[in-house]
Protein backbone atom coordinates (compact mmCIF):
# COMPACT_ATOMS: atom_id res chain seq x y z
CA UNK A 1 0.00 0.00 0.00
CA UNK A 2 1.36 3.49 -0.82
CA UNK A 3 2.26 5.80 2.07
CA UNK A 4 -0.14 8.72 2.52
CA UNK A 5 1.65 10.25 5.54
CA UNK A 6 5.35 9.33 5.80
CA UNK A 7 5.72 10.86 9.29
CA UNK A 8 3.72 7.94 10.68
CA UNK A 9 4.83 5.22 8.24
CA UNK A 10 6.60 2.90 10.70
CA UNK A 11 7.00 2.48 14.46
CA UNK A 12 9.77 0.69 16.31
CA UNK A 13 8.38 -0.31 19.70
CA UNK A 14 10.12 -2.93 21.83
CA UNK A 15 6.90 -4.36 23.30
CA UNK A 16 5.33 -5.25 19.96
CA UNK A 17 6.06 -6.51 16.49
CA UNK A 18 6.55 -4.26 13.47
CA UNK A 19 3.89 -1.54 13.34
CA UNK A 20 2.97 0.56 10.32
CA UNK A 21 0.91 3.77 10.22
CA UNK A 22 -0.84 5.84 12.87
CA UNK A 23 -3.61 4.07 14.57
CA UNK A 24 -2.07 1.52 13.44
CA UNK A 25 -2.71 0.56 9.81
CA UNK A 26 -0.91 -2.71 10.55
CA UNK A 27 0.11 -4.12 13.92
CA UNK A 28 1.29 -7.73 13.70
CA UNK A 29 1.34 -8.60 17.40
CA UNK A 30 1.99 -7.27 20.89
CA UNK A 31 4.02 -8.84 23.68
CA UNK A 32 4.43 -12.57 22.92
CA UNK A 33 2.44 -14.89 20.68
CA UNK A 34 2.60 -18.65 21.13
CA UNK A 35 3.21 -21.27 18.43
CA UNK A 36 0.37 -23.80 18.38
CA UNK A 37 2.33 -26.36 16.40
CA UNK A 38 0.92 -25.27 13.05
CA UNK A 39 0.44 -21.48 13.33
CA UNK A 40 0.65 -18.36 15.51
CA UNK A 41 -2.61 -16.78 16.63
CA UNK A 42 -1.90 -13.09 16.08
CA UNK A 43 -3.25 -10.55 18.57
CA UNK A 44 -2.64 -7.61 16.23
CA UNK A 45 -4.96 -5.92 13.77
CA UNK A 46 -5.19 -4.34 10.32
CA UNK A 47 -7.03 -1.03 9.81
CA UNK A 48 -5.82 0.42 6.49
CA UNK A 49 -6.55 4.00 5.51
CA UNK A 50 -4.67 6.04 8.13
CA UNK A 51 -1.02 6.67 7.16
CA UNK A 52 -1.30 4.28 4.20
CA UNK A 53 -3.74 4.58 1.31
CA UNK A 54 -6.10 1.63 1.38
CA UNK A 55 -6.78 1.63 -2.38
CA UNK A 56 -10.04 -0.18 -1.74
CA UNK A 57 -8.46 -2.82 0.46
CA UNK A 58 -10.10 -3.85 3.73
CA UNK A 59 -8.85 -5.72 6.75
CA UNK A 60 -10.46 -8.96 5.52
CA UNK A 61 -9.09 -8.62 1.99
CA UNK A 62 -5.55 -8.18 3.30
CA UNK A 63 -5.47 -11.00 5.85
CA UNK A 64 -8.16 -13.17 4.19
CA UNK A 65 -10.26 -13.01 7.34
CA UNK A 66 -7.72 -14.96 9.41
CA UNK A 67 -5.14 -14.03 12.05
CA UNK A 68 -3.46 -17.43 11.97
CA UNK A 69 0.12 -16.76 10.88
CA UNK A 70 2.54 -19.41 9.61
CA UNK A 71 5.62 -17.24 10.07
CA UNK A 72 6.78 -13.64 10.38
CA UNK A 73 10.20 -12.40 9.29
CA UNK A 74 11.62 -8.97 10.05
CA UNK A 75 14.27 -7.54 7.71
CA UNK A 76 16.72 -4.68 7.93
CA UNK A 77 18.04 -3.24 4.66
CA UNK A 78 21.61 -1.94 4.80
CA UNK A 79 22.77 -0.71 1.39
CA UNK A 80 22.48 -3.71 -0.91
CA UNK A 81 22.40 -6.22 1.94
CA UNK A 82 19.28 -7.69 3.51
CA UNK A 83 19.75 -9.08 6.99
CA UNK A 84 17.19 -11.29 8.70
CA UNK A 85 16.97 -9.72 12.14
CA UNK A 86 14.29 -11.84 13.68
CA UNK A 87 12.18 -14.76 12.66
CA UNK A 88 9.07 -15.56 14.60
CA UNK A 89 8.35 -19.20 13.95
CA UNK A 90 8.93 -21.84 16.60
CA UNK A 91 12.16 -19.80 16.95
CA UNK A 92 15.03 -19.06 14.60
CA UNK A 93 16.50 -22.46 15.42
CA UNK A 94 13.11 -24.03 14.82
CA UNK A 95 12.78 -22.36 11.44
CA UNK A 96 16.25 -23.50 10.38
CA UNK A 97 15.38 -27.02 11.50
CA UNK A 98 12.17 -27.03 9.46
CA UNK A 99 13.95 -25.66 6.40
CA UNK A 100 16.73 -28.21 6.78
CA UNK A 101 14.26 -31.09 6.99
CA UNK A 102 12.43 -29.85 3.88
CA UNK A 103 15.67 -29.69 1.89
CA UNK A 104 16.84 -33.06 3.17
CA UNK A 105 13.53 -34.73 2.34
CA UNK A 106 13.59 -33.23 -1.15
CA UNK A 107 17.03 -34.69 -1.84
CA UNK A 108 16.01 -38.05 -0.39
CA UNK A 109 13.02 -38.16 -2.77
CA UNK A 110 15.14 -37.36 -5.81
CA UNK A 111 14.87 -39.77 -8.75
CA UNK A 112 16.25 -39.40 -12.29
CA UNK A 113 13.56 -39.27 -14.96
CA UNK A 114 11.97 -42.69 -15.46
CA UNK A 115 11.79 -42.28 -19.26
CA UNK A 116 15.56 -42.80 -19.53
CA UNK A 117 15.59 -45.75 -17.12
CA UNK A 118 18.61 -44.27 -15.35
CA UNK A 119 18.80 -45.75 -11.82
CA UNK A 120 21.09 -43.07 -10.38
CA UNK A 121 22.56 -39.70 -11.28
CA UNK A 122 26.36 -39.80 -11.28
CA UNK A 123 28.36 -36.79 -10.12
CA UNK A 124 32.05 -36.64 -11.07
CA UNK A 125 34.23 -34.70 -8.61
CA UNK A 126 37.19 -33.06 -10.35
CA UNK A 127 39.68 -30.68 -8.78
CA UNK A 128 43.17 -29.99 -7.57
CA UNK A 129 44.80 -31.93 -4.75
CA UNK A 130 43.52 -30.48 -1.48
CA UNK A 131 40.58 -28.65 -3.08
CA UNK A 132 38.09 -30.48 -0.88
CA UNK A 133 36.52 -33.11 -3.16
CA UNK A 134 36.68 -35.90 -0.58
CA UNK A 135 35.66 -33.49 2.18
CA UNK A 136 32.61 -32.56 0.10
CA UNK A 137 31.45 -36.18 0.10
CA UNK A 138 32.15 -36.47 3.84
CA UNK A 139 30.14 -33.29 4.44
CA UNK A 140 27.14 -34.59 2.47
CA UNK A 141 27.47 -37.94 4.21
CA UNK A 142 27.55 -36.21 7.60
CA UNK A 143 24.35 -34.32 6.81
CA UNK A 144 22.47 -37.55 6.13
CA UNK A 145 24.11 -39.56 8.92
CA UNK A 146 23.31 -36.94 11.53
CA UNK A 147 26.86 -36.69 12.82
CA UNK A 148 30.35 -35.83 11.52
CA UNK A 149 31.71 -38.71 9.44
CA UNK A 150 35.10 -39.35 7.86
CA UNK A 151 34.12 -42.36 5.79
CA UNK A 152 35.96 -41.24 2.67
CA UNK A 153 39.74 -40.99 2.47
CA UNK A 154 41.78 -39.19 -0.17
CA UNK A 155 42.17 -42.10 -2.57
CA UNK A 156 41.80 -42.31 -6.34
CA UNK A 157 38.75 -43.34 -8.33
CA UNK A 158 36.16 -44.20 -5.72
CA UNK A 159 32.38 -44.24 -6.22
CA UNK A 160 30.63 -43.09 -3.05
CA UNK A 161 27.06 -43.87 -2.06
CA UNK A 162 24.86 -41.68 0.15
CA UNK A 163 22.25 -43.46 2.27
CA UNK A 164 19.07 -42.50 4.06
CA UNK A 165 19.75 -42.10 7.79
CA UNK A 166 16.65 -44.08 8.82
CA UNK A 167 16.46 -47.08 6.49
CA UNK A 168 20.06 -46.84 5.18
CA UNK A 169 18.57 -47.19 1.71
CA UNK A 170 20.85 -45.86 -1.04
CA UNK A 171 19.76 -42.53 -2.49
CA UNK A 172 19.41 -42.10 -6.23
CA UNK A 173 22.75 -40.44 -6.91
CA UNK A 174 26.43 -41.24 -6.45
CA UNK A 175 29.59 -39.19 -6.17
CA UNK A 176 32.65 -40.35 -8.13
CA UNK A 177 35.89 -39.02 -6.62
CA UNK A 178 38.95 -39.17 -8.88
CA UNK A 179 42.60 -38.40 -8.26
CA UNK A 180 43.29 -34.73 -7.63
CA UNK A 181 44.92 -32.66 -10.36
CA UNK A 182 48.56 -31.74 -9.84
CA UNK A 183 50.75 -29.14 -11.53
CA UNK A 184 53.09 -31.73 -13.10
CA UNK A 185 50.13 -33.35 -14.90
CA UNK A 186 49.81 -30.37 -17.23
CA UNK A 187 46.10 -29.98 -16.49
CA UNK A 188 44.39 -27.26 -14.50
CA UNK A 189 40.74 -26.54 -13.67
CA UNK A 190 40.29 -24.37 -16.78
CA UNK A 191 41.66 -27.12 -19.01
CA UNK A 192 39.39 -29.68 -17.36
CA UNK A 193 36.34 -27.48 -18.05
CA UNK A 194 37.37 -27.40 -21.71
CA UNK A 195 37.88 -31.17 -21.75
CA UNK A 196 34.44 -31.76 -20.23
CA UNK A 197 32.67 -29.40 -22.63
CA UNK A 198 29.12 -30.62 -23.21
CA UNK A 199 28.77 -32.15 -19.77
CA UNK A 200 26.97 -29.98 -17.19
CA UNK A 201 29.50 -28.38 -14.86
CA UNK A 202 29.06 -26.91 -11.41
CA UNK A 203 32.03 -25.19 -9.79
CA UNK A 204 32.25 -25.48 -6.00
CA UNK A 205 34.10 -22.65 -4.30
CA UNK A 206 35.33 -24.59 -1.28
CA UNK A 207 36.83 -23.02 1.85
CA UNK A 208 34.63 -19.96 1.29
CA UNK A 209 34.92 -19.13 4.99
CA UNK A 210 38.62 -18.43 4.37
CA UNK A 211 37.74 -15.90 1.64
CA UNK A 212 35.21 -13.83 3.57
CA UNK A 213 35.49 -12.95 7.26
CA UNK A 214 31.77 -12.19 7.57
CA UNK A 215 30.86 -15.60 6.15
CA UNK A 216 33.37 -17.23 8.47
CA UNK A 217 31.57 -15.75 11.47
CA UNK A 218 28.07 -16.36 10.07
CA UNK A 219 27.77 -18.69 7.07
CA UNK A 220 24.19 -17.54 6.44
CA UNK A 221 25.70 -14.32 5.05
CA UNK A 222 27.52 -16.10 2.24
CA UNK A 223 25.04 -15.03 -0.47
CA UNK A 224 25.03 -11.42 0.74
CA UNK A 225 28.80 -10.96 0.97
CA UNK A 226 30.32 -8.56 -1.61
CA UNK A 227 33.62 -10.45 -1.28
CA UNK A 228 31.95 -13.75 -2.14
CA UNK A 229 30.07 -12.15 -5.04
CA UNK A 230 33.30 -10.73 -6.44
CA UNK A 231 34.91 -14.17 -6.19
CA UNK A 232 31.96 -15.79 -7.97
CA UNK A 233 32.13 -13.15 -10.73
CA UNK A 234 35.86 -13.70 -11.19
CA UNK A 235 35.58 -17.47 -11.53
CA UNK A 236 32.59 -17.09 -13.84
CA UNK A 237 34.69 -14.94 -16.19
CA UNK A 238 37.78 -17.17 -16.00
CA UNK A 239 35.90 -20.42 -16.65
CA UNK A 240 33.26 -19.05 -19.01
CA UNK A 241 30.41 -20.45 -16.93
CA UNK A 242 27.23 -18.68 -15.74
CA UNK A 243 27.38 -17.21 -12.24
CA UNK A 244 24.57 -19.57 -11.22
CA UNK A 245 26.98 -22.47 -11.84
CA UNK A 246 29.52 -21.14 -9.32
CA UNK A 247 28.48 -22.24 -5.82
CA UNK A 248 30.25 -21.16 -2.61
CA UNK A 249 30.39 -23.90 0.01
CA UNK A 250 32.05 -24.82 3.27
CA UNK A 251 32.99 -28.42 4.06
CA UNK A 252 33.25 -29.94 7.49
CA UNK A 253 36.97 -30.09 8.27
CA UNK A 254 37.91 -29.58 11.92
CA UNK A 255 34.37 -29.48 13.35
CA UNK A 256 33.21 -32.24 15.69
CA UNK A 257 29.50 -31.31 15.65
CA UNK A 258 27.06 -30.52 12.85
CA UNK A 259 26.10 -26.89 12.20
CA UNK A 260 22.73 -25.84 10.79
CA UNK A 261 24.09 -23.31 8.31
CA UNK A 262 26.69 -25.72 6.94
CA UNK A 263 24.03 -28.43 6.56
CA UNK A 264 21.62 -26.11 4.75
CA UNK A 265 24.28 -24.69 2.41
CA UNK A 266 25.41 -28.24 1.61
CA UNK A 267 21.87 -29.36 0.74
CA UNK A 268 21.23 -26.25 -1.37
CA UNK A 269 24.44 -26.97 -3.29
CA UNK A 270 23.56 -30.64 -3.73
CA UNK A 271 20.09 -29.71 -4.95
CA UNK A 272 21.61 -27.47 -7.62
CA UNK A 273 23.92 -30.27 -8.72
CA UNK A 274 21.00 -32.69 -9.06
CA UNK A 275 18.98 -30.05 -10.93
CA UNK A 276 21.89 -29.69 -13.34
CA UNK A 277 21.99 -33.47 -13.82
CA UNK A 278 18.27 -33.41 -14.61
CA UNK A 279 18.80 -30.63 -17.17
CA UNK A 280 21.37 -32.80 -18.94
CA UNK A 281 19.00 -35.77 -18.95
CA UNK A 282 16.15 -33.65 -20.31
CA UNK A 283 18.41 -32.58 -23.20
CA UNK A 284 19.40 -36.19 -23.75
CA UNK A 285 15.74 -37.25 -23.83
CA UNK A 286 14.93 -34.49 -26.34
CA UNK A 287 17.68 -35.76 -28.65
CA UNK A 288 16.40 -39.33 -28.38
CA UNK A 289 12.86 -38.25 -29.23
CA UNK A 290 14.20 -36.20 -32.17
CA UNK A 291 15.96 -39.31 -33.48
CA UNK A 292 19.43 -37.81 -33.05
CA UNK A 293 20.54 -40.35 -30.44
CA UNK A 294 19.81 -43.97 -29.63
CA UNK A 295 18.91 -44.70 -26.02
CA UNK A 296 21.57 -46.64 -24.17
CA UNK A 297 20.78 -49.67 -22.03
CA UNK A 298 22.02 -48.35 -18.68
CA UNK A 299 22.48 -50.97 -15.98
CA UNK A 300 22.64 -50.53 -12.21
Amino acid sequence: MPVADSSYSIYDIASQGPSFGSGHDLLEFTSTVVWSGTYFQSNGYVTPGNAYSANGETSDSIISGSKQLKEIEVYLVEGNTILILASYNTSLDGQLCMYFEELKEKVERYKPMKELKVPQARVLLVGQVGAGKTSFFNTINSVFRGYITRQACSVSNVMYQIRNSVSWKALNFRLHDIRGLEADQGMDAHGMCYLLDGIPQIVLLTKIDKVCEASSEDLSQVFFSPVVQETVDRFSQILGLPRSNILPIKNYESEIELQDNVNILTLLTLQQILNSADDYMFNYLDQIEDGKLQQLNIRE
